[in-house]
């Protein structure tokens, strides 16, 4: 189905909007057609809107109940909603009908091993707060872990939970910047941010990773006045460097672009292996000389 093809080329160029409106074209031919929906569910979890992706998933599901992708997907938007019972419970049917899935068995690993990790962290810090409930730094630690395991809302729970005790703690705030940034919510990281910046005006970290956070939104004048501003303090910051590289190559200045990337490899080689698979470098990937750099 041309309309389906077309659909699936938008999401590999990551034009979601362009994806949805041919799969919602095509549905309104083949209303009944599993690909269709599952491929407009996926769509919807490329968005990050979940919940409309489980209603895609579920029609499918409904029409086939033995369509393992539509099962596997499901547990995906579950998970990242924080249902990881539920999720296993989609990835449970998904090997019920293919015990051979691999993905739908990655998931399901991956998930127990985050519920076994959390059920230990939770024990310790359930513990150490009985002890002391007003200790900041295990609110923050316990955030910390929430966060890494994507427990989002609870991690800014104990975040919050921490700044009450510790208003003036700049690590809080700065961990808490990083999980609004990894949750894709910028304007709450950068007023995070700037709270460490109203303490320790000349903070790298949070300098650099509020020039990020202002990449993500598109406003890249105002991240490339926080990347000088760190260089201005320590030329030889790294991050910085290849921050920048990322934010000219959004810009189209590849020449700037490759200028510090080969400044950032230089002062630090981990940066050759994360520009390989850096997404904002895609408009360079072909270019020889960040070739050269990467090999």
């Amino acid at each position: 189905m041309v309309l389906n093809k077309k659909g699936l080329l938008a999401i590999n160029q990551k034009n979601y909007i362009a994806a949805l409106k041919f799969f919602d074209e095509a549905l309104e031919i083949n209303p009944n057609h599993i690909q269709l929906w599952n491929n407009k569910g996926l769509t919807y979890l490329n968005l990050n809107q979940y919940d409309k992706a489980i209603v895609c998933f579920d029609i499918v599901i409904e029409l086939e109940p033995k369509y393992v992708k539509s099962w596997t997907n499901k547990g995906m938007a579950l998970e990242r909603l924080n249902f990881f019972k539920d999720a296993i419970k989609c990835y449970n049917k998904a090997l019920q009908y293919n015990p051979d899935d691999e993905v739908a068995k990655l998931y399901k690993k991956n998930i127990t091993n985050r519920l076994k990790y959390y059920k230990a962290a939770h024990g310790h810090f359930k513990e150490a707060l009985e002890r002391n409930p007003n200790d900041a730094i295990v609110w923050n630690h316990k955030a910390l872990i929430l966060s890494a395991i994507k427990q989002y809302d609870e991690a800014l729970q104990c975040f919050n939970k921490a700044l009450q005790l510790e208003p003036f703690n700049t690590d809080i705030w700065h961990n808490k910047a990083l999980t609004f940034t990894e949750i894709g919510q910028y304007h709450d990281a950068i007023d995070c941010f700037d709270k460490v910046l109203e303490l320790q005006p000349d903070n790298i970290n949070a300098l650099s990773n509020k020039g990020l956070a202002y990449s993500a939104l598109q406003h890249y004048e105002e991240a490339l006045t926080c990347l000088n501003r760190v260089l201005e303090i320590n030329h030889r910051y790294a991050f910085a460097l290849y921050s920048l590289a990322r934010v000219y190559t959004l810009l189209k200045y590849y020449n700037k672009s490759i200028e510090n990337l080969k400044k950032a490899i230089e002062i630090d080689i981990k940066y050759k292996n994360l520009a390989k698979y850096e997404k904002d470098f895609e408009n360079i990937k072909e270019n020889s000389e960040f070739l050269e750099l990467i090999k």
